[in-house]
C-alpha cells in the first residue's frame, strides 16, 4: 500500500488503520511493532507477572484485529488500545485470588528494600 512506502516518514496510526482495513497486512504488523513493547510494560506494571502480561498483550492484539473496523478514526488509536489493555489487566486482577500469599507473590520479594510482609486490605 502507498501509505507504508511514502518517503515522508512513518504513517500515523489512523493511516495504518485505514491501510489495514483496505487489505494491507503490513499495516497491522506496523501497529503491533509500535505498541507491543509498550503494552507489555504497561500491563506488567499492573499485574506484576511478565509472562501473563505477554499473554494478555497477545489477547489485546487479537481483540484489536477483530474489532478494528469499530475504531473511530477521529479518536486517538493509542487511547483505544491502552483502554483494551487496561481492561484485560483489570479483569486478570479480578480473577487472581485475593490471599496474603497472592499479595506477597505479586508485590513482595525477600530481597526488596522494604522486606516486610504486606498487611491490610487486598486491592
Amino acid at each position: 500500500m502507498a501509505v507504508l512506502t511514502q518517503g515522508w516518514g512513518s504513517p500515523d496510526n489512523a493511516q495504518l488503520v485505514t491501510a489495514h482495513l483496505s487489505g494491507d497486512p503490513r499495516a497491522f504488523q506496523e501497529l503491533v511493532a509500535r505498541y507491543h513493547g509498550r503494552l507489555i510494560n504497561f500491563v506488567n506494571r499492573m499485574i506484576r507477572d511478565r509472562e501473563r502480561a505477554e499473554d494478555l498483550v497477545q489477547e489485546v492484539f487479537i481483540r484489536v484485529h477483530r474489532h478494528l473496523s469499530r475504531f473511530d478514526p477521529t479518536r486517538q488509536f493509542s487511547t483505544w488500545i491502552y483502554t483494551i489493555a487496561s481492561n484485560l489487566a483489570k479483569n486478570e486482577l479480578r480473577r487472581t485470588p485475593c490471599t496474603p500469599t497472592a499479595i506477597c507473590a505479586r508485590w513482595w520479594t525477600p530481597s526488596s528494600p522494604r522486606s516486610r510482609p504486606i498487611t491490610g486490605r487486598c486491592s
